[in-house]
């Protein structure tokens, strides 16, 4: 009878330091998760700092879609920042239209671009410093686009 006592007493013990254990384990987990909770932030808050702090730094630049071209042969005008001359045509005129551009340039990146962004939609983009080696199709049919050429990201669509 007392060797049952003891034995009934010793899984008791183990029993409650198993408890005891899951019990920290389970604060340490919810402590981890408040913490990672309460520093996030909703997405829209998150694009609007990022964006104001990209202008403040020059991360971000202020573009316009002028020519959307057949086979993602589109054109690209920088409405603000400074982006090295040598990467931009200040003047370009399309071929077949005779329609002149200033500052603009072809985009490179075009497995990633936005099919939403209309022509003569402005929107604010960072230039690659890799190009994007995504895969994706591209037909070949030709529309006139600069030969200065940037892989770009989007930031934010107006």
């Amino acid at each position: 009878m007392g060797l049952k006592i003891y034995f009934f007493s010793l899984r008791k013990d183990i029993f409650l330091e198993k408890s005891f254990f899951i019990k920290k384990l389970v604060c340490i987990y919810l402590a981890i998760f408040l913490f990672l909770g309460l520093s996030c932030e909703k997405n829209e808050q998150l694009e609007d700092r990022s964006l104001k702090e990209s202008d403040q730094f020059g991360n971000c630049f202020k573009g316009k879609l002028v020519l959307k071209g057949i086979c993602m042969n589109y054109v690209i005008q920088l409405i603000d920042g400074n982006i090295d001359t040598n990467r931009i045509h200040f003047k370009w005129i399309n071929p077949m239209t005779k329609v002149e551009y200033k500052n603009v340039f072809a985009l490179g990146s075009i497995c990633t671009f936005p099919e939403t962004i209309a022509e003569g939609q402005e929107f604010y983009f960072s230039i690659l410093d890799k190009p994007d080696t995504s895969v994706c199709v591209q037909c070949k049919a030709y529309s006139p686009v600069p030969d200065k050429m940037l892989h770009i990201s989007i930031c934010k669509t107006n």
